[in-house]
């Protein structure tokens, strides 16, 4: 989509019912980094049960390199991911 063009309302009305239904989630540490030539950052929410994590995260990725930007490489990369991972064990 166009760079910095989007609009997270409806993401963010779906995500409200949803944690609503299912529990209390806390903001995520968000993550900012570059990784060649693009720039990613991921913001999220997670909601930890005994044995496992429930992740809900926005990943924004886009080109940072100016060359690329200048031959018209400007738009993000927009993802919503639910992850369920579950835990280590203590030792």
């Amino acid at each position: 989509m166009p760079d910095a063009q989007y609009d997270l309302a409806g993401y963010r009305e779906v995500e409200r019912r949803y944690m609503k239904s299912v529990g209390t989630f806390t903001d995520s540490e968000p993550l900012e980094l570059d990784q060649g030539p693009l720039h990613i950052r991921l913001i999220g929410k997670e909601r930890r049960e005994l044995d496992t994590t429930e992740t809900l995260m926005i990943d924004d990725q886009h080109i940072t390199d100016i060359a690329r930007r200048k031959a018209g490489e400007t738009a993000v990369s927009l993802r919503f991911v639910r992850q369920i991972k579950a835990d280590e064990p203590a030792t």
